[in-house]
């Protein structure tokens, strides 16, 4: 004669799956609600010394009121004056660009000698950490001799170094500082040029 409960047992035990099944139906967990990230603000520009990337020309002129020479276009003037790098002596160039509010320091470079590039990469190295790029890079001459030379970079989103241990000339090296306007305007020198460019089509 079968025992009563082990008939009803396959009964009872559909009923407890019907019932864990329904149950976690209702219990499992709430979606996660999609959040929106909060916007990350820009990193300043880089600085050397007092000079900024992206100040104005009335900054600028406050930090320098003599310069060695003046000149650029209506559009992007630009500065000289005498500087040190590194406690290097060095010819600094800079030049400013209208991003739509006035004149901002958009550029500026150092030409030191050639002999005095690791001194002043090492520098930059403490002052800014390790570069974001370094290359191996060759030049020739116009008598097609073969020079090679080291390139480093920093970049933050807002601006740039550019370090070249060969420059403009064999002996020299060269130190840029760029600009990058953190809403993407084009400069007034570029729209001149658009136009230009749309007028001569």
């Amino acid at each position: 004669m079968p025992v009563r409960g082990i008939e009803l047992f396959p009964v009872a035990l559909a009923l407890i799956v019907a019932l864990g099944c329904e149950s976690s139906k209702v219990q499992g967990p709430a979606p996660v609600p999609q959040v929106e990230p909060a916007p990350v603000a820009p990193a300043p520009p880089f600085a050397f010394k007092n000079y900024r990337l992206g100040m104005t020309m009335k900054e600028f002129n406050a930090l320098r009121p003599k310069v060695t020479f003046t000149g650029g276009t209506k559009d992007s003037p630009s500065r000289f004056v005498k500087e040190t790098i590194a406690g290097i002596s060095s010819d600094m160039y800079c030049s400013f660009d209208d991003f739509g509010d006035g004149f901002q320091l958009a550029f500026f470079s150092f030409s030191p000698k050639k002999d005095d590039f690791t001194a002043i990469a090492e520098a930059l190295v403490t002052k800014f950490g390790r570069p974001t790029r370094m290359d191996k890079v060759s030049k020739s001459n116009a008598m097609g001799a073969k020079f090679h030379g080291t390139e480093m970079e920093w970049e933050n989103g807002t601006s740039r170094i550019v370090a070249e241990e060969l420059g403009a000339k064999i002996d020299e090296s060269r130190i840029i500082f760029l600009y990058r306007d953190p809403q993407g305007r084009k400069t007034r020198e570029v729209i001149a040029k658009e136009k230009r460019s749309a007028n001569d089509v």
